[in-house]
């Protein structure tokens, strides 16, 4: 299955893409929600466990994307790749900070509170990837091939 999605995902419909990135997503929420529990559980204030589980998240986020669905100097040279990245990821945690500090502010519990905002900043993290740091040319809709 890796070869499969590593040697193809990258060129795959926007759909299918998707599917692949709710795996990796999925992953990387499940860090940062532990990530970020256990920092604000140790006295950490949600302005700084908040951005630290993200970024550490984002981290993880970045290598399962190159391992699995997405093609590592697709358009940008490593270091444009990397700033771009670093980019989408703190426009991102900016909002996931402001979501998840709001939710705690209404009493909502921590756990609820980030998981929340993960859930609402992860399309914007696909999108993010897909089309600004990862950015390829559709090859069209998957055809069979023609028997010669």
């Amino acid at each position: 299955m890796y070869c499969i999605f590593h040697y193809n995902a990258h060129k795959a419909p926007l759909p299918i893409q998707l599917i692949i990135y709710i795996l990796i997503g999925t992953a990387a929420a499940l860090f940062n929600l532990l990530a970020f529990l256990i920092l604000y559980s140790l006295g950490l204030k949600v302005v700084m466990s908040a951005p630290i589980a993200f970024i550490a998240a984002a981290i993880i986020n970045y290598f399962l994307c190159l391992a699995v669905l997405f093609r590592h100097k697709a358009k940008w040279k490593s270091s444009t790749e990397v700033i771009v990245y670093i980019a989408v990821v703190l426009a991102v945690a900016v909002l996931d900070l402001m979501i998840t500090k709001s939710l705690l502010n209404m009493n909502i519990a921590p756990a609820s509170a980030k998981a929340v905002a993960t859930a609402i900043t992860f399309i914007l993290n696909f999108m993010g990837r897909r089309f600004f740091v990862f950015p390829e040319p559709s090859s069209g809709p998957w055809q069979p091939q023609k028997e010669r």
